[in-house]
């Protein structure tokens, strides 16, 4: 499933009403309660982007609040947010809304984070953001900071795949007829409405962007006099979606079969189902983590740290091994990433190993783990992340 996107962060940390309009920005910025606006375009990075247009939001206030490092905040966790909607999105292109998070910084590190409103619906994806979010850091801020952060995810509706439908093949179910109606003309009707189920396909594949769970039966009940319908109307709708029910009755009663005459009346059931493609199933990732080497710094807990952060994102790997399984069935084996931190933030991802030989799938791990940042961690370390990928 491939898409053409760009990627806008807009983070504002808003200002709070100032009892003093004529303060100085150096005032401000004292009481951590200047406003800042930046937005950048951040380009897709493997060959599957899915998102467009989320924007992360940031209010608050505390005391001594570095609004420099919470621009900077906003700019290295940005991407973080994109791959992990990315992942969801490609299972589910509908997926969109806003997801609010008020959270606790005490001297740059974040003590507690909690989900105080989810628009998406999907509570896994609120959750692994969540998960995310409190690994993050505001450098050189001190004191206790209170951050709502709003999180807007909206996908591209620029070249993606539509939704697919199973075929519909309708049939007529003919009430009464009036003598000059014959036998033949029974029969182009029933030609003519089976063919149509290609055209209330695609009607239904379009709705299926907006309204993924919309399934069941539209019923229509029409008239024909000398082939042109002269009435129609709805007999029955059980998808729930009265936009949907009413699209496909426009277009029935744009239908025109020739070579018919007189009077007939008959119903047409639309079966509308969406067809869900089988995603292949992988084995659970269980990451090894090797030091490499390692500054003074570095102590026996922040490796503990390291260590517990990969092992808690295997399901996120596993995801993206899933997804290229789709394509090649065939690939397995073994992906060693070479992970250089400093201060907890990954700067270098290296691919030292690859067994599968899959290039945009190494690619694609090497991606997600440049964006990952773990909070508690000061000083310089190097390890190899063995990542060990098998199918069900």
């Amino acid at each position: 499933m491939r898409a053409t996107i760009t990627f806008m962060l807009l983070l504002t940390v808003f200002s709070l009403v100032l009892a003093n309009e004529t303060s100085t920005e150096t005032e401000k910025a004292q009481e951590g309660r200047v406003t800042i606006y930046t937005s950048r375009i951040v380009k897709p990075e493997t060959e599957r982007p899915l998102s467009i247009m989320s924007g992360m939001g940031t209010f608050g206030h505390g005391i001594n609040l570095n609004t420099i490092g919470v621009s900077q905040f906003g700019d290295d966790n940005v991407n973080q947010i994109r791959n992990i909607y990315n992942q969801y999105l490609e299972d589910d292109l509908t997926l969109e809304g806003i997801i609010n998070i008020n959270t606790t910084f005490t001297d740059g590190s974040l003590s507690s984070a909690t989900v105080t409103s989810n628009t998406t619906r999907n509570d896994e994806l609120a959750n692994e953001i969540l998960s995310a979010v409190r690994e993050w850091i505001i450098e050189e801020s001190e004191g206790i900071s209170n951050l709502c952060i709003g999180i807007q995810l909206q996908r591209s509706s620029n070249d993606f795949e539509l939704p697919r439908a199973y075929a519909i093949n309708p049939s007529a179910s003919f009430i009464e007829k009036s003598d000059e109606v014959t036998s033949d003309m029974v029969g182009k009707i029933t030609s003519y409405v089976r063919a149509s189920g290609e055209s209330i396909k695609s009607i239904y594949e379009r709705y299926l962007t907006v309204s993924s769970m919309c399934t069941g039966w539209i019923i229509v009940s029409l008239t024909l006099t000398d082939g042109i319908v002269s009435s129609a109307n709805l007999a029955m709708n059980t998808t729930g979606d009265g936009a949907l029910a009413n699209n496909i009755l426009w277009a029935v009663k744009e239908w025109h079969i020739e070579g018919v005459e007189g009077t007939v009346t008959f119903e047409v059931p639309f079966l509308l189902k969406r067809l869900i493609p089988m995603i292949p199933k992988a084995q659970a990732v269980y990451p090894d983590v090797i030091v490499i080497e390692e500054s003074y710094e570095i102590t026996s807990d922040m490796v503990d740290k390291i260590t517990s952060y990969i092992d808690a994102r295997g399901g996120q790997i596993k995801r993206i091994y899933e997804r290229h399984l789709a394509d090649d069935p065939g690939i397995a084996g073994r992906i060693i990433i070479c992970m250089l931190m400093v201060d907890g933030k990954v700067t270098d991802a290296l691919i030292e190993q690859d067994t599968i030989g899959n290039i945009e799938l190494a690619a694609e791990i090497s991606s997600i783990i440049s964006s990952w940042q773990i909070g508690g961690v000061k000083g310089f370390i190097r390890v190899n992340a063995v990542f060990v990928l098998q199918p069900k």
